[in-house]
């Protein structure tokens, strides 16, 4: 089943309007077209993931990674931008749900994820919030492709090639989409548990938590 144009049309808003995916300004960037263009492309890979379209969804992130320079022509770094769609909404992420939550310091993806590991939705909970879970779980599904598109950072390869290599990079960002998408398959079949939810998502954080501490460690 394919998610309401509601549920989209809900998305489309969040992400071109404002508040949504991929906002960041920054040196050399021309902002407004640029951050535009790779909103609207993150949406569409993320519409195609849910269309089980997944060829099509490559393809879009290849695409967009061709297509996106700063001011000099160069490539932006989307990888980069990209995930800033786990931030919270007050800082330009995508947030959970199309409107803002109660809580604006746990209105973001990254806060969703280890909420959900750290405690287990009620059922009644869980049916309010199945087509927001889904519609996360696509949008992390699309940040991959993108990163995946990318490839890695080539300031992170110069600190240490034997480390940070092409191959770790690909085991991640595929892990990343793998469990994005299963999290967003559970939640569309409505017929999910909170356990298995739970279960979910604690496999997404695992997966970011050790491609954090591989790239990015702090």
């Amino acid at each position: 089943m394919v998610m309401g144009r509601n549920a989209w049309a809900a998305l489309s808003a969040v992400l071109v309007v404002g508040g949504g995916l991929l906002v960041i300004v920054r040196p050399g960037l021309a902002a407004d077209d640029d951050e535009k263009k790779a909103k609207e492309g993150v949406l569409k890979i993320a519409k195609a993931l849910e269309e089980n379209k997944k060829d099509v969804a490559t393809k879009q992130a290849e695409e967009m990674v061709k297509s996106l320079n700063d001011s000099k022509g160069e490539p932006l770094d989307l990888a980069e931008l990209a995930m800033n769609v786990m931030k919270l909404r007050t800082d330009e992420g995508f947030g959970f749900g199309a409107k803002p939550g109660k809580d604006p310091k746990t209105d973001g993806i990254e806060e969703k994820i280890s909420a959900l590991v750290d405690k287990e939705l009620t059922k009644e909970e869980l049916a309010a919030q199945y087509d927001d879970l889904a519609t996360m779980g696509y949008a992390i599904a699309a940040v991959a492709h993108v990163a995946q598109a990318k490839g890695m950072p080539t300031d992170v390869k110069k600190k240490d090639p034997k480390k940070f290599n092409k191959e770790e990079w690909k085991k991640w960002s595929e892990g990343l989409s793998k469990e994005g998408l299963a999290l967003a398959d559970l939640a569309k079949s409505k017929k999910a548990t909170p356990e298995e939810i739970q279960t979910a998502a604690r496999k997404l954080k695992d997966t970011c938590t050790n491609c954090h501490n591989t790239f990015d460690p702090r």
